[in-house]
């Protein structure tokens, strides 16, 4: 009987998840975080939120929401961003503008590629979240990595001295080295956006 019980109140708690509104709210692509979040408070004020009633995944997409929301508190820009891509990468193949056939390098991996079985974790292991060349030097590289910070490389990735060692966060979401002047750099963060004149050596939060 007991097992029957709580097999019964998962299949429960399991549809009503998706009779939630706040999740239909989210895929119309139509409304404000804001609004999404009041419709869902409203539901989970008279709900049950223990585990499979979708609360915690609801504070997941929230958390995660919030940070890439644009000025008006919305997230669709980056289906927009997307289908841009997309775009993009649809033209370059048909005017056969790939870097192959201009006769340019490609990239080669690095590694590592090996774990350390020492640890839990891998050292030198990571991802790179952003990288901006400058269109005039490609040996001029700059590279963010979350939790890793920002790094720039003058000799096509032999060198790569840190830059963003002395800031608050090292969280880096985006990088850009400017095309009006390649010693102007622009980073994103968890933190806002940072702005150099001097190449990295120095950063002002400009937003």
């Amino acid at each position: 009987m007991k097992f029957t019980l709580t097999i019964t109140l998962a299949l429960v708690l399991s549809f009503s998840s998706f009779a939630q509104k706040h999740w239909e709210m989210i895929k119309s692509e139509m409304y404000t975080i804001e609004q999404i979040n009041t419709e869902a408070n409203n539901y989970f004020k008279n709900h049950y939120k223990g585990k499979g009633s979708g609360y915690k995944q609801f504070q997941r997409w929230l958390y995660f929401a919030k940070r890439d929301a644009d000025v008006n508190g919305k997230i669709n820009w980056r289906n927009n961003a997307f289908n841009e891509v997309n775009k993009f990468k649809k033209s370059t193949k048909r005017s056969g503008s790939s870097l192959a056939q201009r006769g340019q390098t490609l990239w080669t991996e690095l590694g590592p590629t090996t774990r350390n079985p020492t640890s839990s974790w891998n050292p030198g292991v990571g991802r790179i979240e952003c990288i901006s060349v400058n269109p005039s030097n490609t040996n001029h590289i700059l590279a963010g990595a979350p939790s890793g910070g920002v790094w720039s490389t003058l000799d096509q990735g032999v060198n790569w001295p840190p830059l963003t060692d002395k800031l608050s966060t090292l969280n880096i979401l985006g990088c850009l080295i400017s095309p009006n002047d390649v010693n102007t750099y622009l980073i994103g963060t968890d933190q806002g956006i940072f702005k150099s004149t001097d190449a990295g050596s120095s950063w002002t939060n400009v937003f």
